[in-house]
């Protein structure tokens, strides 16, 4: 029995060419003009100006909208000369794994600034939900702190040995870090000792990295204080602070 003839494979249809969609006026860049200014609000480098109807971002709408990023709060500490300081922080992020880094944003012209490069070691300690006033304490630039910016707390006992039992600041109970003495708080979430590996410059801040040599979690169960757009977040401690 003759085998059926072969049909032919039918010739592929070409595809139909792809029309490109045109831009948006709104979204279409003008030749030779930028799409962003820097963000302290002045005038662009090298006479370049922004589109017209595109305002150059100031700092008090940077401050605004950075504020929409939900942070955690610390106390960074640090000792100089056996004398214990502090300031409240909420730049601080993870770095890496491997090594252990972290690293913190302080401001150039905070008194915490200088003595923090002088010591190349700092201690953090992540603020729980019940230490509100905690960060408020630690956030002021005057009142009962002294003039020379070298000694911040009410009672420091910088004279004691890496792991001894510490002291007060601002009524703040601490205990010292046995790898650097720093001051870390009591009732804190966790805290973390470290030691500067690295620093630069970022506008009036400078950006230390610090490599973390030693670290505990103290209240895993209990909620963190959270800062959103200037106001601390209510959230609610499940466990009584420590001490």
């Amino acid at each position: 029995m003759a085998s059926p003839a072969r049909q032919p494979l039918p010739e592929p249809v070409p595809p139909e060419p792809v029309r490109a969609q045109p831009c948006p006026a709104a979204l279409r860049p003008e030749p030779d003009r930028p799409t962003a200014g820097p963000l302290d609000g002045s005038a662009p480098p090298d006479g370049l100006v922004p589109p017209d109807g595109l305002v150059v971002p100031d700092a008090a709408t940077f401050r605004r909208v950075v504020g929409r990023f939900a942070t955690g709060v610390t106390v960074l500490t640090t000792v100089v000369g056996g004398r214990q300081l502090a300031m409240t922080a909420n730049s601080f992020v993870s770095v890496s794994l491997d090594p252990l880094l972290v690293l913190v944003s302080v401001r150039q012209d905070a008194r915490f600034h200088g003595p923090l490069l002088e010591a190349g070691v700092w201690g953090v300690s992540i603020l729980a939900a019940d230490m509100d006033q905690a960060s408020r304490d630690f956030a002021r630039r005057g009142g009962d702190q002294p003039a020379d910016g070298r000694v911040i707390g009410d009672r420091p006992r910088g004279d004691q040995p890496p792991g001894a039992a510490g002291g007060e600041l601002l009524g703040w109970r601490y205990s010292l870090g046995a790898r650097t003495g720093v001051a870390l708080l009591e009732g804190a979430l966790a805290v973390l000792e470290c030691r500067t590996v690295a620093t630069h410059p970022g506008g009036d801040h400078t950006l230390v990295i610090g490599e973390a040599v030693a670290l505990e979690e103290r209240r895993p169960d209990v909620a963190p204080l959270i800062f959103y757009a200037g106001s601390y977040l209510a959230t609610s401690p499940t466990q009584p602070p420590a001490g």
